[in-house]
């Protein structure tokens, strides 16, 4: 679905390019909305990989919960695992978040504003 709407996005960002140069404003602000789309689309495409790989710990997390035993000597085990999963999602989403800004030049000249990444900019 997502292959999909990318395409669909990039056929239509086509399409409005391929007309004559009478623009009114409607086909203006659609072509620059197809051009955001397909951006932002292509940056989460580019961070899917790290993403998804920075998530195996957490599936490790989640696969030793449900495949221990339920018995008092594993329950530490368990929960120690449940709370580890739940821990590493929050820290993965923390960090993807924090990350996303700079992951195209577009935004990364807009974020550069704020002073949370500015900080993070001057840090590296």
């Amino acid at each position: 679905a997502y292959s999909l709407l990318l395409q669909y996005n990039q056929r239509e960002l086509h399409k409005l390019r391929q007309k004559s140069a009478d623009f009114d404003r409607n086909s203006v602000s659609r072509t620059y909305q197809f051009r955001e789309n397909v951006v932002v689309m292509r940056m989460l495409f580019k961070m899917a990989g790290p993403f998804f790989t920075t998530m195996i710990p957490a599936f490790v997390f989640y696969v030793l919960y449900i495949s221990l035993p339920k018995t008092e000597e594993s329950e530490f085990v368990r929960m120690f695992s449940a709370a580890m999963f739940d821990w590493w999602i929050g820290i993965v989403c923390c960090l993807f978040g924090l990350l996303f800004p700079f992951s195209d030049v577009r935004f990364r000249r807009v974020a550069i504003r704020t002073p949370i990444f500015r900080s993070l900019q001057q840090s590296k």
